[in-house]
């Protein structure tokens, strides 16, 4: 015979199942209702994103997305809502930033779906690697180091080996040793030797070895 308190901890228990099975439920009709809301958004041409973001498009136009004139860039498609998706949902909901992909770091996107955006025009050439490089399987997004709204989208070579500290601190350390390459003085960069978004060489390196990549400065000592 059961006692009324396991027949409690029992009820309990069916109770639980039944409001995560329904709490499940709605949230699976919630991203439904919002996949098929973002699949109805249309396009609104940069005229309608500048009229509440003219700064941050002020500073697109000095960036090389936003260069209007190259028919290889973002803005020669369809501006903002290249890289952002169709924005008349946004319109519609009053600026919610939920009702667009956001591209910068800490907003809270799947890294995967920011970098998806990227992965549109950046999958080839320098980037061929990139789905087997060491960044991609540490969950790097893109925007994390670049920006793609101000001039900067490239890391100048004053200022690239101090932002690579931010996740490599024991590399500059390293750089205080007697005998190291001029990292400090910015006479060479991480991504002199290191391919950043992927390569086929070891520790992404640029060459297939070492020694190759070595090479490429001291081809002196080749021989």
């Amino acid at each position: 015979m059961t006692s009324p308190g396991i027949a409690m901890i029992r009820l309990r228990g069916v109770l639980l199942i039944c409001c995560c099975v329904a709490s499940s439920g709605f949230a699976a009709a919630a991203e439904e209702a919002a996949v098929e809301q973002a699949e109805a958004a249309e396009f609104m041409g940069v005229e309608v994103c500048e009229s509440c973001h003219e700064e941050i498009l002020e500073q697109m136009l000095q960036n090389p997305h936003g260069q209007s004139a190259d028919p290889r860039t973002p803005f020669a498609r369809d501006g903002c809502e290249s890289c952002h998706g169709p924005g008349s949902v946004h319109v519609d909901e009053d600026g919610d930033a939920g009702t667009l992909l956001g591209l910068r770091a800490g907003s809270g996107e799947p890294v995967e779906q920011q970098n998806a955006a990227c992965l549109q025009c950046h999958q080839g050439s320098a980037q061929m690697h990139w789905r087997a490089s060491i960044h991609e399987a540490e969950d790097i997004a893109c925007v994390g180091c670049h920006s793609i709204h101000t001039p900067d989208a490239v890391l100048e070579r004053t200022t690239q080996s101090e932002f690579c500290y931010q996740c490599h601190p024991v590399i500059r350390a390293q750089t205080y040793r007697v005998s190291t390459h001029p990292i400090r003085e910015a006479k060479v960069i991480c991504s002199d030797c290191h391919h950043v978004h992927g390569s086929a060489g070891p520790a992404e390196l640029k060459q297939l070895s070492i020694n190759e990549n070595c090479y490429l400065c001291h081809a002196e000592k080749r021989g």
